[in-house]
Formats: structure tokens, sequence, C-alpha cells
């Protein structure tokens, strides 16, 4: 049987400066207007206050068992910002978004950038992996095209955001 085929794809940059090993408890996600709908529909269920969704990401450790957390989906902190939040109780909880920090830290310095990825399926399972900037060629061609669009563009200080419904051919920002 072979794997479902992805229907929703969220990127964000990895910044190697970033310390994701026990400190940080959430990714900003902006633009988070233009975002937003994507990821709800990748984090539907109802989370732990009234505007906050939740959904189960999936991977498998290299043990090969699978795993899973809950990764909440929160809203800006002022009206003003456009930026949601993507809360995980530590990153590291998330096996999936596990990569070498001095790897990445070298390969951006070579100018290439990586990034978490979180893909939902087909049967709606989402999983989380880490995906290389050498890497994007091999991610669906509106994805890879989006990315590659993006990554040309100047940076807009933070972090570069993405998101790719395969299904209707869309993509944000």
């Amino acid at each position: 049987m072979s794997a479902p085929h992805p229907v929703l794809l969220y990127y964000h940059e990895i910044d190697p400066d970033q310390e994701t090993t026990g400190g940080v408890h959430e990714l900003r996600v902006a633009p988070g207007r233009s975002l937003r709908p994507l990821l709800e529909r990748m984090l539907p269920n109802m989370g732990p206050e009234w505007n906050v969704t939740q959904g189960v990401v999936n991977w498998t450790n290299a043990d090969g068992h699978a795993e899973n957390a809950i990764v909440e989906l929160w809203p800006p902190r002022s009206p003003e910002a456009d930026e949601m939040r993507l809360r995980v109780a530590r990153m590291y909880e998330v096996g999936g978004w596990r990569y070498d920090g001095a790897s990445c830290a070298a390969a951006r310095r070579d100018g290439e950038r990586w990034f978490f990825v979180l893909e939902m399926a087909q049967d709606d399972t989402l999983t989380a992996r880490v995906l290389r900037g050498a890497e994007v060629a091999k991610e669906p061609p509106l994805a890879a095209d989006h990315l590659r669009r993006l990554l040309a563009e100047p940076p807009q200080g933070g972090p570069l955001c993405a998101g790719v419904d395969l299904l209707r051919q869309e993509t944000a920002p």
C-alpha cells in the first residue's frame, strides 16, 4: 500500500540561531491572515481555549516507531499583529522536526535554508518533517515553485512561512 498523497503543506523556515532544544514553545506564523485558513484546516479540533484549534502531528522515530504530539494554533497576541502562533509544548517533542543544528547553521552560511514542514495527507493524517533547501525540487511542483519564488524575494524580517493547498491549487502568501 502506498503512502497517502499530501493535500495541504505548511512550510516554516528554521532559524539555526534560534534555540529549539528546550526554550522555544511556538513558531510565529506570519502573515497570519493569509495562512490561518490553511492551518485551521490542518488543525481543526477545538483547543484548550475558545479561539484555539489543535491537531495531532505524527512522525516515525529513528527506531521506526510511530509517535505523535498535540500542536495548537493560537491567535495573535494583539489585534494589530498579523501573526498566528503554532504552539507545541516543547519543540523537541515533535520528533519529525528534529535536526542537526550545526549542519543547519553550516547550510545557512552556504546560502541554504531549511524548513519545518507540516503535511496533511488525503486521509487527514498530519505529519512533521524537516526539508532541506536542496530538497525543495522534490516537493510537489506547485509547492516547489511557490517556495522557489518566495526564496528569490528579499527577506521580510522573520522566518519565511508558506502554505500550499494542492487540491485547490492555491498558495499563501
